[in-house]
């Protein structure tokens, strides 16, 4: 993302407030940033195709203390004074850095997550069904960008073992294979 495109994306800037599910989150973070985020323990995921990469902050360092070393504010587009946040996932949202998950799902921590009601959560379903019969359940959690494939006929008598949990963009991409294998939403699902 260039100089223009983060600044364009950090006025619309959101905080994360939501528990991290997955191995880490995504920033954004400008070059002149990177030696911040990297002295708080972010590391380069280069991009597949060589060109560029962002860089990411693993979900285990989030609440961890700043450092007196880092100033609380690096943000390129703002010169503005502040306290000190209380830890890193309040400095990185302070300076406007994270863009969402990074790495695969933690199964355990997603699905205790999901079960415990300690919230409402926005949830969209999903039914699909083969030619050969097979069904299949989306079930899409926007906020906290995960996606759970249920196999109705592989379920077992633990419902924590039921189920394929991963990210929205792995949930896209196993979408796209299914429907592409003959899978087709169901006629009540038709209209979502």
């Amino acid at each position: 993302m260039n100089k223009r495109e983060l600044r364009k994306w950090r006025e619309e800037y959101s905080p994360w407030d939501r528990p991290v599910l997955t191995k880490g989150l995504m920033l954004h973070a400008h070059f002149e940033e990177k030696d911040w985020v990297k002295s708080l323990g972010a590391k380069w995921q280069p991009d597949p195709s060589g060109k560029g990469g962002y860089w990411w902050m693993r979900h285990s360092l989030l609440d961890n203390p700043i450092p007196s070393h880092v100033p609380p504010c690096v943000n390129v587009f703002d010169d503005g004074e502040y306290e000190r946040p209380d830890n890193i996932l309040a400095w990185l949202n302070l300076n406007q850095m994270v863009g969402g998950t990074h790495g695969d799902v933690d199964r355990e921590k997603a699905i205790k997550y999901l079960a415990s009601g300690s919230e409402e959560l926005e949830v969209q379903n999903y039914v699909v069904e083969h030619e050969n019969g097979s069904i299949l359940t989306f079930t899409f959690y926007p906020d906290q960008e995960i996606v759970v494939i249920d196999d109705p006929s592989a379920r077992t008598s633990d419902p924590a073992t039921d189920g394929i949990v991963m990210t929205t963009d792995q949930g896209r991409e196993h979408w796209d294979i299914i429907m592409k294998s003959g899978f087709r939403l169901t006629p009540a699902d038709s209209e979502v």
